[in-house]
């Protein structure tokens, strides 16, 4: 299906926090000839009777052709561990809705309009029909020639955090189903293979990823593996829930006399001051029947009453979700760059178990020196990346450090792109 000189593939990127969706458009003139653009990794498929490449055979490192983003879109949570099914379809849903919104009305829009009147232009429903994608445009996107959505799209990669295991992934691709219309091809990997061809464009290297949780996934001359990313529970070393969650433990110590002072503890105490609108009596004393709701912050000192101590602080943890206790990561790093020891010391060590993944994948994969990227709100941080890349430079000399070319929902475009033309490939043998 070719549009405009080029094919269009849709990646999205689903995790913990939010979803997004890109729409990206690869240009003809320079498509790679059959071959070229090698899988990075089995993956579910949306469709049937997909050929694999045989066993141990390898492509030649893949030169992508030229692209760009055409529109992007957002949703909601879609880790399908960390929220139902309900609310990953949703969020997946709203993410490619708005995506391709955005692209008829601002892509397609003076185009169509130009057209004679009567042609009929009759946008694609996605999954439920409650809702036309192209209500906002009055019925933009069917020419009697193309078909613009879903049905325009070449093929759609689904990175999704949670879609380790094939059984999840076989889940994952019944569950969207209905969001495609008939013919369409998606499949779903993983999220963090998205992110490393976001990195890397498809060629070799590391990314080291540090969100709400944390991973590291490297490839070389097409294998591919991994280290860490096994959770919060335990794993997820060096990120932003790691952090936290080292902060808190200093902030006990501290208040015990087993531990130094930090300046982490009032900034804590701060933001939980203000955390939620607490109803009802300046302060009632802690009772196992406070509030309603059972909530213990409800039975907190409201804001600007009386003072909040680490003791509250135990009873308000016990409420927040795992993203709102990562999201107290940015007080560490405020308080490692105003020179609090403690707040440094946590990380540099973060910092360091994060590189130490890069290693083992580095080990596996007989990469050395590798390019490696960062990735994740977390390395977002100008000191902690700091941090990181000295470690690097001490545990693997000569590595190069390098930002990531593109978001991880691009990087799920890039994937599609890759399948689609190692099927083609294929096809032709």
């Amino acid at each position: 299906m070719g549009l405009g000189g080029g094919r269009l593939f849709l990646g999205v990127d689903g995790g913990g926090t939010s979803t997004e969706a890109s729409l990206v458009l690869f240009c003809e003139d320079n498509l790679p000839g059959p071959g070229t653009a090698p899988p990075l990794s089995a993956a579910g498929d949306g469709t049937r009777g997909r050929k694999e490449l045989p066993e141990g055979e390898r492509h030649p490192e893949s030169v992508l052709p030229r692209f760009r983003v055409v529109s992007t879109g957002t949703g909601g949570p879609s880790n399908c561990y960390a929220v139902p099914p309900d609310t990953v379809f949703n969020s997946i849903r709203e993410a490619i809705s708005g995506c391709l919104e955005k692209y008829v009305k601002e892509q397609l829009r003076p185009q169509l309009e130009a057209r004679p009147r009567g042609d009929p232009c009759v946008l694609h429903q996605l999954g439920s029909g409650k809702r036309h994608l192209g209500e906002p445009t009055r019925n933009f996107a069917r020419t009697s020639h193309t078909v613009y959505g879903l049905d325009a799209v070449e093929m759609t990669c689904l990175a999704l955090a949670g879609a380790v295991r094939q059984e999840d992934r076989d889940g994952l691709i019944n569950l969207l189903e209905p969001i495609f219309p008939e013919g369409s091809r998606f499949f779903i990997v993983e999220d963090s293979l998205a992110a490393l061809a976001a990195a890397h464009e498809g060629k070799d290297g590391i990314v080291i990823i540090a969100g709400t949780g944390s991973n590291c996934l490297g490839t070389y001359r097409g294998k591919v593996t991994k280290a860490g990313g096994w959770g919060y529970l335990i794993g997820d070393e060096g990120s932003a829930y790691d952090i936290s969650r080292r902060a808190l433990n200093a902030v006990f110590r501290a208040y015990d006399g087993r531990g130094p002072e930090t300046t982490i503890t009032s900034l804590i105490l701060s933001r939980l001051s203000s955390w939620k609108d607490r109803p009802g009596d300046e302060y009632s004393p802690p009772h196992e029947s406070c509030g309603s709701d059972g909530r213990f912050s409800r039975c907190l000192p409201r804001p600007g009453s009386a003072k909040l101590g680490p003791p509250d602080i135990l009873r308000l943890i016990h409420e927040m979700s795992r993203n709102e206790l990562a999201s107290m990561a940015p007080l560490v790093m405020q308080a490692a760059e105003e020179g609090d020891a403690v707040a440094r010391s946590i990380l540099v060590s973060c910092a360091r178990n994060l590189v130490e993944m890069a290693v083992a994948v580095a080990g596996k994969l007989g990469l050395n020196p590798p390019v490696v990227a960062l990735v994740g709100g977390a390395l977002g941080n100008p000191l902690y990346a700091s941090f990181v890349e000295e470690e690097l430079s001490r545990a693997l000399p000569g590595a190069a450090l390098r930002k990531p070319r593109h978001p991880p929902s691009v990087g799920a475009a890039i994937l599609a792109y890759m399948r689609w033309s190692s099927d083609h490939s294929l096809s032709e043998r």
